[in-house]
């Protein structure tokens, strides 16, 4: 199968990740699809800040296909609002991929409104 040139944005961590108990991550490739979510403020530093936090985590085994694994995150929040991070790992490699990011706002909290009456 032949494979579309994609231009992945690239970030070198300067203090590693662990992911998955004990993959070490140390460079992030963005796919650029992101880009489609930019009205709900999804940016390539939002994303790698959503990839920071999931230091330490374990996610639910994703689907396998041949080297590469993909799980969907959801929710992660940052400043109080909900994303959902769709990302693989490639066998025996020390960096991550994020394939999708987007606001999932189902899981946040409404917002209480305060009502102003004119006397």
């Amino acid at each position: 199968m032949l494979k579309k040139a994609v231009d992945y944005g690239y970030h070198l961590l300067k203090k590693p990740i662990t992911v998955n108990e004990g993959i070490s991550i140390t460079e992030i490739y963005i796919d650029p699809y992101w880009k489609k979510h930019k009205d709900e403020g999804i940016s390539e530093k939002l994303i790698i800040e959503l990839v920071k936090l999931l230091d330490g985590k374990r996610s639910e085994l994703g689907k396998r296909y041949d080297d590469w694994v993909y799980f969907a995150e959801e929710p992660i929040f940052y400043d109080d609002k909900a994303y959902c991070l769709v990302w693989c790992l490639e066998d025996r490699k020390n960096y991550l991929e994020v394939i999708d990011c987007y606001r999932e706002s189902n899981y946040e909290k409404p917002q209480k409104r305060i009502k102003y009456e004119s006397k």
